[in-house]
């Protein structure tokens, strides 16, 4: 699965890290009951989003 979506357009992942970025930070937020919990939630979407989309990070 998870060469399948590195397969995707550029496009296509964009949408899909920033979808998958903003449910669960609106999920850590309403979920979670200390600041350092959501800290520490929020770091595995942003590898995911960072992974998914690395053009975005390399400058290209």
């Amino acid at each position: 699965m998870m060469k399948k979506l590195s397969n995707l357009p550029r496009r296509t992942r964009e949408c899909i890290g920033i979808a998958v970025l903003l449910v669960s930070f609106v999920l850590i937020i309403l979920l979670s009951d200390t600041e350092e919990y959501r800290l520490l939630l929020s770091i595995a979407p942003v590898v995911f989003f960072a992974w998914l989309c690395p053009e975005l990070w390399s400058g290209q």
